[in-house]
């Protein structure tokens, strides 16, 4: 299972004009007129499968959120998005269009309700930050889509961690005679959540190489404001903001309503909050490319003369997250040998 936000580097390309300004799309050929809106794809099956969706979840989507846009949607529903997007859907709120990739379950249900929040959203959460509006399309999506929900806070709980500076898991050799650990660190250093809050773009100077962490605060502010004050909450919060000046007064709204006190500690185990029994098999996928990186850095004077393949198996890696639970076998799966191998020289 695959959600966009954090699986996969997300390309965050603004396409905000009524045929998305700058991203070519062809309106896919098969229709459907479903009760709340019309579905194209290029298969009638899928078309009237999404359609069903559509109907499912856009009285669910104006429940949750109140005070709705007025709004008819329109779905296009591709196998690729416009402008090398690599995301589960892309939103035009001026034209009441969505884009929405073709994916397994449960991953086109929660990508379509994601983007069902941004659409039908009222213009009085016009005051969120885009990463905390974000977050509120990821709490409602998953919410709905609750199968979704384990691999999306183990995202989420990586880029929270990766925003302090810190991965909280170990890798291990578990071949005898080569037992070590080799802790993971972030590829960058910390990023800071009131940057993160205040950001007028998820694709701003400075952002675009950091969505994964920016997300991740997003995520875990809007739940903790969603789980104590509800979405009236943010609602009041957001029409705070749109009167004053962004920069200056939404950090510090939003994170004091969401709990966080400012002191490192707290922030560092909001992450482990997204971390549970239920998110360990997710992260290994997650991390693919750092455990890689640190076993080709860490590790090759022990596989002299030997392919990837046979020094995955001789070292035998497995991954500890937290102490509560059970290594994690990496050798098991195809996606740690497929980046060894593309690094491997």
């Amino acid at each position: 299972m695959r959600i966009a936000i954090e699986v996969r580097r997300l390309a965050y390309a603004m396409c905000a004009l009524t045929a998305f300004a700058g991203c070519a799309a062809t309106r896919p050929a098969r229709c459907v007129q479903a009760s709340y809106g019309v579905v194209y794809a290029d298969d009638e099956n899928r078309a009237s499968s999404v359609g069903t969706q559509l109907d499912h979840f856009v009285p669910l989507v104006r429940q949750r959120i109140g005070g709705s846009a007025a709004v008819r949607p329109e779905i296009w529903v591709m196998a690729e998005l416009p402008a090398d997007n690599e995301s589960g859907g892309m939103t035009s709120r001026q034209s009441g269009r969505i884009l929405l990739r073709t994916a397994r379950e449960p991953d086109q249900s929660f990508f379509l309700a994601h983007e069902l929040v941004h659409l039908l959203r009222g213009s009085d959460l016009d005051g969120l930050p885009p990463a905390i509006e974000e977050g509120l399309c990821d709490a409602i999506a998953a919410d709905l889509v609750p199968e979704a929900a384990a691999h999306l806070h183990a995202a989420r709980g990586i880029g929270i961690a990766a925003a302090n500076g810190s991965l909280p898991v170990t890798l291990m050799l578990g071949s005898p005679g080569l037992r070590t650990s080799l802790q993971l660190v972030a590829t960058a250093p910390p990023l800071s959540w009131e940057n993160a809050l205040t950001a007028d773009s998820l694709g701003a100077d400075g952002m675009r190489t950091r969505e994964t962490e920016v997300r991740g605060v997003g995520y875990i502010v809007t739940q903790r404001i969603l789980g104590s004050r509800g979405i009236d909450g943010l609602r009041e919060i957001a029409a705070r903001v749109k009167k004053d000046d962004l920069d200056r007064v939404a950090a510090g709204e939003f994170l004091r309503a969401a709990g966080f006190d400012g002191s490192p500690e707290d922030r560092i185990g909001a992450a482990s909050d997204l971390l549970g029994k239920e998110e360990i098999p997710y992260v290994p996928g997650l991390l693919t490319k750092e455990i890689a990186a640190a076993l080709v850095r860490e590790c090759r004077p022990l596989c002299e003369g030997l392919t990837s393949d046979e020094c995955l198996d001789r070292l035998q890696p497995v991954l500890q997250v937290g102490a509560l639970y059970e290594p994690i076998r990496l050798t098991d799966g195809p996606q740690l040998r497929e980046a060894l191998r593309g690094i491997w020289e």
